[in-house]
Protein backbone atom coordinates (compact mmCIF):
# COMPACT_ATOMS: atom_id res chain seq x y z
CA UNK A 1 0.00 0.00 0.00
CA UNK A 2 1.45 3.33 -1.03
CA UNK A 3 -0.22 6.22 0.83
CA UNK A 4 1.40 9.65 0.30
CA UNK A 5 3.16 10.94 3.44
CA UNK A 6 1.21 14.22 3.24
CA UNK A 7 -1.95 12.23 3.98
CA UNK A 8 -0.48 9.45 6.07
CA UNK A 9 1.13 11.81 8.60
CA UNK A 10 -1.64 14.40 8.72
CA UNK A 11 -3.85 13.83 11.77
CA UNK A 12 -6.02 16.84 10.89
CA UNK A 13 -6.87 15.20 7.55
CA UNK A 14 -7.83 11.95 9.27
CA UNK A 15 -9.91 13.73 11.93
CA UNK A 16 -11.91 15.65 9.32
CA UNK A 17 -12.39 12.52 7.20
CA UNK A 18 -13.61 10.67 10.29
CA UNK A 19 -16.03 13.53 11.11
CA UNK A 20 -17.43 13.45 7.56
CA UNK A 21 -17.92 9.67 7.73
CA UNK A 22 -19.39 9.95 11.22
CA UNK A 23 -21.85 12.69 10.21
CA UNK A 24 -22.97 10.76 7.15
CA UNK A 25 -23.44 7.44 8.94
CA UNK A 26 -25.05 9.00 12.03
CA UNK A 27 -27.78 10.52 9.85
CA UNK A 28 -28.45 7.09 8.36
CA UNK A 29 -28.55 5.44 11.81
CA UNK A 30 -30.71 8.12 13.44
CA UNK A 31 -33.23 7.98 10.59
CA UNK A 32 -33.44 4.17 10.69
CA UNK A 33 -35.01 1.68 13.06
CA UNK A 34 -31.93 1.96 15.31
CA UNK A 35 -33.10 5.44 16.37
CA UNK A 36 -34.75 4.34 19.64
CA UNK A 37 -31.76 2.21 20.65
CA UNK A 38 -29.31 5.04 20.06
CA UNK A 39 -31.42 7.72 21.76
CA UNK A 40 -31.57 5.87 25.06
CA UNK A 41 -28.08 4.29 25.09
CA UNK A 42 -25.83 5.27 28.00
CA UNK A 43 -22.27 3.97 28.28
CA UNK A 44 -21.39 5.08 31.80
CA UNK A 45 -22.72 6.55 35.00
CA UNK A 46 -22.32 10.07 36.33
CA UNK A 47 -19.80 8.68 38.83
CA UNK A 48 -17.44 7.55 36.05
CA UNK A 49 -18.11 10.73 34.11
CA UNK A 50 -16.71 12.66 37.06
CA UNK A 51 -13.78 10.28 37.57
CA UNK A 52 -12.69 10.60 33.93
CA UNK A 53 -12.86 14.39 34.03
CA UNK A 54 -15.58 14.70 31.41
CA UNK A 55 -17.11 17.74 33.12
CA UNK A 56 -13.73 19.52 33.11
CA UNK A 57 -13.42 18.62 29.45
CA UNK A 58 -16.87 20.13 28.87
CA UNK A 59 -15.69 23.35 30.51
CA UNK A 60 -12.70 23.42 28.16
CA UNK A 61 -15.02 22.93 25.17
CA UNK A 62 -17.30 25.78 26.28
CA UNK A 63 -14.36 28.13 26.83
CA UNK A 64 -12.22 27.37 23.77
CA UNK A 65 -12.39 27.65 20.00
CA UNK A 66 -14.29 24.35 19.93
CA UNK A 67 -17.46 26.01 21.21
CA UNK A 68 -18.23 27.34 17.71
CA UNK A 69 -18.34 23.97 15.94
CA UNK A 70 -21.85 22.62 16.59
CA UNK A 71 -24.27 25.44 17.27
CA UNK A 72 -27.27 23.07 17.13
CA UNK A 73 -26.46 21.62 20.56
CA UNK A 74 -26.78 24.89 22.44
CA UNK A 75 -29.92 25.63 24.40
CA UNK A 76 -31.18 29.16 24.87
CA UNK A 77 -34.38 30.36 26.44
CA UNK A 78 -36.91 28.85 28.81
CA UNK A 79 -37.25 25.12 29.36
CA UNK A 80 -39.55 23.67 26.77
CA UNK A 81 -40.22 19.96 26.21
CA UNK A 82 -40.18 20.30 22.41
CA UNK A 83 -36.87 22.22 22.43
CA UNK A 84 -35.32 19.74 24.87
CA UNK A 85 -36.42 16.80 22.71
CA UNK A 86 -34.92 18.45 19.62
CA UNK A 87 -31.72 19.21 21.54
CA UNK A 88 -31.48 15.57 22.64
CA UNK A 89 -31.91 14.51 19.00
CA UNK A 90 -29.09 16.85 17.88
CA UNK A 91 -26.86 15.62 20.71
CA UNK A 92 -27.53 12.04 19.69
CA UNK A 93 -26.53 12.87 16.11
CA UNK A 94 -23.30 14.42 17.39
CA UNK A 95 -22.68 11.51 19.77
CA UNK A 96 -23.19 8.82 17.14
CA UNK A 97 -21.08 10.78 14.66
CA UNK A 98 -18.19 11.01 17.11
CA UNK A 99 -18.54 7.34 18.05
CA UNK A 100 -18.35 6.31 14.40
CA UNK A 101 -15.39 8.67 13.91
CA UNK A 102 -13.70 7.14 16.97
CA UNK A 103 -14.01 3.62 15.58
CA UNK A 104 -12.91 4.74 12.12
CA UNK A 105 -9.76 6.38 13.54
CA UNK A 106 -9.15 3.30 15.66
CA UNK A 107 -9.09 1.26 12.45
CA UNK A 108 -6.73 3.82 10.89
CA UNK A 109 -4.52 3.47 13.97
CA UNK A 110 -4.44 -0.30 13.46
CA UNK A 111 -3.49 0.34 9.84
CA UNK A 112 -0.63 2.54 11.08
CA UNK A 113 0.54 -0.30 13.33
CA UNK A 114 0.39 -2.67 10.37
CA UNK A 115 2.39 -0.19 8.26
CA UNK A 116 4.92 -0.02 11.10
CA UNK A 117 4.77 3.73 11.51
CA UNK A 118 6.70 5.34 14.34
CA UNK A 119 5.07 4.30 17.64
CA UNK A 120 5.19 7.93 18.89
CA UNK A 121 3.04 9.04 15.98
CA UNK A 122 0.61 6.17 16.60
CA UNK A 123 0.38 7.09 20.29
CA UNK A 124 -0.22 10.80 19.56
CA UNK A 125 -2.82 9.87 16.95
CA UNK A 126 -4.57 7.58 19.47
CA UNK A 127 -4.58 10.32 22.14
CA UNK A 128 -6.03 12.82 19.65
CA UNK A 129 -8.76 10.29 18.83
CA UNK A 130 -9.59 9.91 22.52
CA UNK A 131 -9.75 13.69 23.00
CA UNK A 132 -11.58 14.71 19.83
CA UNK A 133 -13.97 11.78 19.61
CA UNK A 134 -14.32 9.52 22.64
CA UNK A 135 -14.44 12.28 25.26
CA UNK A 136 -16.99 14.14 23.13
CA UNK A 137 -19.14 10.98 23.04
CA UNK A 138 -19.00 10.76 26.83
CA UNK A 139 -19.82 14.47 27.16
CA UNK A 140 -22.88 14.04 24.93
CA UNK A 141 -23.90 11.04 27.02
CA UNK A 142 -23.72 13.13 30.19
CA UNK A 143 -25.72 15.96 28.62
CA UNK A 144 -28.37 13.53 27.35
CA UNK A 145 -28.78 12.18 30.88
CA UNK A 146 -29.29 15.74 32.11
CA UNK A 147 -31.93 16.35 29.44
CA UNK A 148 -33.67 13.08 30.34
CA UNK A 149 -33.91 14.26 33.96
CA UNK A 150 -35.43 17.57 32.81
CA UNK A 151 -37.91 15.81 30.53
CA UNK A 152 -39.17 13.65 33.45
Amino acid sequence: MNIPNEILYNPIFWIFVSYAIGAWLSNIIINSSLNKYVLDKHFMSDKWTNKLGILHFGWIIRHSFMRVFNQKIKYKGKLNQEKLTQLKHEMTLAEVGHLIAFYFLLLINLLFIYLKLDWRYILVFFILNIIFNFYLVLLQQYNKRRIDKLLK
